[in-house]
């Protein structure tokens, strides 16, 4: 969200937008935003039982 924030500021306040989609998403067509991967692992002593 932090990064979609910044990229929204940013054009705002240049008002860099060239279609009406652009205005009312606040977001370029040429914006881009970096994907997060979290993993988790479990390594406890419990067996992990998937019902």
């Amino acid at each position: 969200m932090k990064e979609y924030k910044e990229l929204e500021a940013k054009n705002k306040k240049y008002k860099n937008y060239k279609t009406k989609h652009e205005f009312l998403s606040k977001f370029q067509k040429t914006d881009r935003l970096h994907p997060i991967v979290t993993i988790c692992i479990y390594y406890g002593e419990d067996s992990l039982k998937l019902e």
